[in-house]
């Protein structure tokens, strides 16, 4: 953390600022400006590399032509990058931490599409945390639209909310990259130059088995080139280059009442945006963090792929719902699996319900939750 950050810290949870902020609940919330308005074959691809997905189906104009859909279309979790659906609105002292969404999509997004997001607090729940004292849960709905005013998904987002590294609140003790022995980087190369992808070819519902397992995806080690790249296709509008940054302070002194309430607005004035803890280590221990670490929105789009890549171009993940239980810093790999727990015919779709879950290497459980994906019937 540079020298003249200063953060607010609050170091327990006032009950003034709980009901304060329960007044918000149902209320519309004010949105930041999307980052992506619109999607577009560069939209799409950027977001898609940003997760290291490159699906053919995302990045490939040709491909898509070719596919049923006529165009590339968006990788499921893409709509992040018009809301990144963080809500967790007040508590400017108590610092915010994504736990993980559900989303339930409704139909693709396609090149051309705009998006209009909508978000509401729902509930705001105090916990006893097992890695700090009391916390707060911020639970929040956005409903995304596109330009005809069609639903295209809705997801409901989970944020907890904890003091910064002071007494009761989140303190990891700070953690290096991890080293990789020779081996351990083999196997990591190995498995992920070994990764295919059903693509063109229909997995049909058919021929899927309760309990067989889906292909593996490895994702790391994380390091600083890989939250570039993600943050080139899902840029969060709380970072602005020094210029702006200067100008929409001013605006947020000056207009509080007109700038967006999904986050604190505290957090707007700050020189150094806590969100920097994806970038700096500093930052990120003095949030309570143990090194700089990957963003959650992130890990969502990393699951996703172990699903979208399993069912193929005729697929259509219509759920997913993932909980973070750890963060994943610098130097960490995760190793994502996911597993047929059920085959089911509702309303005449064709579903295969599938737990997932992600170890880092040193085998800690990292995330963990269950899609549902449509997929196409050999009996037409």
């Amino acid at each position: 953390m540079t020298e003249q950050a200063v953060f607010k810290v609050n170091t327990t949870i006032l009950d003034t600022e709980v009901e304060a902020v329960r007044e918000l609940i149902g209320q519309p919330l004010r949105l930041p400006p999307p980052f992506n308005r619109e999607a577009t074959l560069d939209t799409i691809r950027h977001y898609a590399l940003g997760i290291g997905d490159d699906n053919p189906l995302w990045c490939d104009e040709q491909y898509g032509a070719a596919s049923a859909y006529g165009s590339v279309i968006a990788p499921p979790t893409w709509l992040y990058s018009t809301f990144a659906a963080g809500i967790g609105p007040g508590f400017g002292g108590l610092q915010s931490f994504h736990a993980g969404g559900t989303w339930h999509w409704l139909q693709v997004v396609r090149p051309g599409d705009r998006i209009f997001p909508e978000a509401v607090l729902t509930d705001v729940q105090r916990k006893q945390g097992k890695r700090s004292g009391e916390m707060l849960i911020q639970i929040g709905d956005v409903t995304y639209r596109n330009q005809r005013g069609e639903v295209v998904a809705t997801h409901e987002g989970r944020r907890f909310r904890v003091p910064r590294r002071a007494k009761g609140g989140l303190s990891y003790e700070p953690k290096p990259p991890y080293q990789y022995s020779d081996d351990e980087m083999s196997a990591i190369e190995d498995a992920v130059v070994a990764q295919t992808r059903q693509g063109a070819e229909p997995r049909h519902w058919e021929d899927v088995e309760v309990g067989e397992t889906l292909p593996d995806r490895v994702k790391g080690p994380l390091d600083s080139a890989t939250m570039i790249a993600y943050y080139a296709g899902n840029l969060q509008t709380m970072y602005k280059s020094a210029d702006l940054a200067i100008k929409w302070r001013r605006f947020v002194r000056d207009h509080p009442g007109e700038v967006p309430n999904a986050r604190p607005i505290e957090w707007q004035l700050e020189t150094t945006p806590p969100g920097m803890g994806h970038h700096d280590a500093k930052v990120a221990q003095a949030v309570g963090m143990p090194n700089t670490y990957d963003n959650g929105w992130m890990r969502l789009g990393w699951m996703s792929q172990v699903v979208t890549d399993w069912m193929g171009d005729g697929g259509f993940l219509r759920d997913l719902d993932i909980s973070v239980r750890l963060p994943n810093v610098l130097g960490d790999t995760l190793w994502a699996h996911g597993e047929v727990t059920a085959k089911r015919i509702s309303d005449g779709e064709h579903l295969v319900d599938i737990r997932l879950w992600a170890d880092r290497q040193d085998g800690a459980l990292s995330c963990d939750g269950t899609a549902t994906a449509r997929l196409p019937s050999s009996s037409g």
